[in-house]
């Protein structure tokens, strides 16, 4: 992979979780899911945004 495709690569990820952080708030808001998962996926989200996501440019020497 070049650096190219392994930065659409990133992008493709962080996309991912953010509309899952977004389903996650409108389910929340209409009663679909108790506090608990909404909490759940809120904080692996943001565990996946501070540590893997850096993780991941490191690795795929982005920086």
């Amino acid at each position: 992979m070049n650096k190219q495709e392994k930065s659409i690569l990133l992008k493709g990820i962080s996309i991912v979780f953010i509309v899952i952080v977004v389903v996650d708030f409108i389910l929340f808001f209409l009663f679909r899911i108790p506090p608990l998962v909404f909490w759940i996926v809120i904080i692996l989200s943001a565990l996946v945004a501070y540590y893997g996501i850096p993780f991941l440019r490191k690795t795929f020497e982005l920086e």
